[in-house]
């Protein structure tokens, strides 16, 4: 009885703080939005599209994977894509040969040029509301056509038509297959998988480096991600290094800024500091994949390569009714994505989502835990290789 009155009290509280927190929020989205909500023709629209914008500010690399992927996939179907997107983040997207414009977002020249073109749907895939507003609010007004946006604060304004709610399916790929399904009225596909990009140098350079080690089956152990609360500890990283110890069979790709070549055992090579394409091509050449939560998963989903992630305790999605395993984590075939929350995480039961526990580091996560599903992971992939070769 105690615990349930204390789990009610934490409940209550969090509610309040989410009620002030949406009632600031609310004056913060008069200020910013409505100041730029004019009136707006709308637009009408019949699927299948012809020619789409898509419109992405997000600067990691995960987002881009399936945001490629995405455009790669309405290509596919006669689609002309084009995509409009920060200074920074452009230079990804040139050398694709299936996107045939790449729009900055803050290029004068691009703004003006822009208004030349005729486009049957924009698509502003930035679902976390204000971010680079003003960078997509000019880009916006000047559109001559059909838009939807993924932003539930966005979907009051007079420049969108329509909208897509993201809070209908937790994964990304999911996420993106609903605004493939609304262009193309393609049924079939259930997720959009990320797109890979990599040179004919990148190859060589992976194929040579993998060609060093020998020829015994290869892990890709990655132990570090763009955010510190996302690292693997030194003792954390140890004792999966002795868990990879009992299966001889592997030879092992580190990614680590602890150690040096001479600390770590005979089969396991320092991986040097490459460039993000060298990095897919080189996972390309891996049979097994172990790391924590970064675009290195994404990449393992596009070559369907067994992985093992582990996502820091109590992590969320922006939608906090889902787990940050649940929208990010691994669908390739015989993967583990590995959480470890709270036994008595309390989520909001109106919907709001707001947990009663904050996320905790990745390094917090027991070794003994984490290695345990390790090994069982190690010695499903086995069996699963051994059945093949049979």
């Amino acid at each position: 009885m105690i615990n349930k009155l204390q789990n009610f009290e934490l409940w209550l509280c969090q509610l309040l703080k989410y009620i002030n927190k949406k009632r600031l929020f609310f004056f913060r989205k008069i200020r910013l939005f409505f100041s730029d909500n004019f009136h707006r023709i709308n637009h009408s629209f019949k699927a299948p599209a012809t020619s789409v914008l898509l419109i992405t500010v997000n600067e990691r690399f995960g987002d881009e994977l399936y945001v490629k992927g995405l455009a790669y996939s309405l290509s596919k179907c006669g689609i002309d894509v084009s995509i409009a997107t920060l200074s920074s983040v452009s230079p990804r997207f040139i050398t694709l040969p299936f996107i045939s414009y790449v729009f900055v977002l803050d290029s004068f020249k691009d703004l003006k040029y822009l208004k030349t073109k005729k486009f049957s749907v924009a698509v502003d895939l930035e679902y976390i509301n204000c971010r680079h507003w003003r960078e997509r609010q000019p880009l916006l007004n000047n559109l001559d056509c059909y838009t939807i946006t993924t932003s539930e604060l966005c979907s009051s304004l007079n420049l969108f038509d329509d909208f897509i709610s993201y809070r209908a399916v937790p994964h990304i790929s999911q996420r993106l297959n609903l605004i493939y399904k609304r262009l193309t009225l393609d049924l079939s596909l259930s997720k959009i998988s990320p797109y890979i990009d990599f040179s004919s140098d990148d190859y060589c350079w992976a194929k040579n480096f993998i060609k060093n080690i020998n020829s015994k089956r290869v892990i890709y152990f990655n132990t570090v991600a763009g955010d510190n609360d996302r690292w693997f500890s030194i003792r954390q990283i140890h004792s999966m290094i002795q868990s990879i110890a009992k299966f001889n069979n592997y030879n092992v790709i580190l990614n680590s800024s602890f150690f040096d070549q001479r600390e770590l055992p005979k089969n396991y090579y320092l991986l040097p500091k490459i460039s993000f394409p060298k990095l897919c091509a080189l996972i390309k050449f891996c049979s097994v994949v172990i790391t924590p939560d970064t675009s290195v998963t994404h990449i393992a989903n596009a070559f369907n390569i067994p992985s093992f992630v582990v996502f820091p305790p109590n992590d969320r999605d922006y939608f906090h009714e889902y787990s940050a395993a649940q929208a990010w984590g691994s669908f390739s075939d015989h993967s583990v994505t590995l959480t470890t929350d709270d036994d008595n995480l309390i989520i909001d039961p109106f919907g709001f989502g707001y947990p009663n526990r904050k996320a905790r580091p990745l390094n917090t996560v027991d070794s003994t835990y984490l290695c345990s599903n390790l090994e069982r992971f190690l010695s499903k992939i086995n069996e699963v290789y051994v059945h093949e070769k049979i």
